[in-house]
């Protein structure tokens, strides 16, 4: 029975994940196609989890990108978004489980879930993440990571990931 709340509760985060306005909203024709969009994260996933290579993860963003990460930490322009996504290859981030991705308008929403070599002595496989871009003009402006609820409470425990 909490296995189905706690579903549910994902399948409401995730829609108003999808259904907030876009965060850098500008009525040019900066609209992509969805496959477009969805080509694009799975790009910048691949070099930044199989490929472990930073300057093709950043090449899918654009100057101005927002990222925010699990712990609520706000890191704009590729600058400071290349220093974290550095400590994420350098931690070793184990390829992970990366689900299908759903695009409504410029939004695309992706669960993964991560592992690092570092927690192999914890009681953490993995955590549930919940992963949401924006894209406009070929290029990532907005990432959102959260961890799903359960994933949350490990989070809080271990402290698992850069801050």
């Amino acid at each position: 029975m909490q296995k189905k709340y706690l579903w549910i509760s994902f399948y409401i985060f995730a829609s108003l994940l999808l259904m907030s306005p876009p965060l850098f909203a500008d009525n040019n024709n900066s609209q992509i196609s969805h496959q477009k969009a969805i080509e694009l994260v799975q790009t910048f996933h691949s070099a930044l989890y199989e490929q472990h290579n930073l300057n093709n993860a950043l090449s899918c963003l654009a100057d101005n990108v927002v990222f925010t990460n699990v712990y609520g930490d706000i890191f704009v322009g590729k600058e400071q978004v290349s220093r974290f996504l550095k400590e994420l290859i350098d931690l070793h981030v184990e390829g992970p489980e990366i689900g299908l991705p759903e695009a409504e308008g410029k939004s695309v929403v992706v669960i993964i879930k991560a592992s690092l070599d570092s927690w192999q002595n914890l009681d953490v496989k993995k955590l549930d993440l919940l992963e949401k871009f924006i894209v406009e003009n070929d290029k990532i402006v907005y990432i959102s990571v959260a961890a799903l609820p359960k994933s949350w409470k490990k989070f809080n425990k271990e402290s698992l990931l850069p801050r």
